[in-house]
């Protein structure tokens, strides 16, 4: 989704969204797993 690589909306009016209820060492966690996985995909 991030690399937009999967269509999860099916039109302008759709909403994304992620809610967060985690502490903020498991959001540092997730999203340093997320820019990892983005910094060794090929471009």
């Amino acid at each position: 989704m991030a690399r937009n690589e999967t269509r999860v909306r099916q039109s302008p009016d759709d909403i994304t969204l992620f809610k967060s209820v985690g502490t903020a060492l498991e959001d540092l966690a997730a999203a340093q797993l997320v820019w990892e996985r983005a910094q060794a995909a090929p471009r």
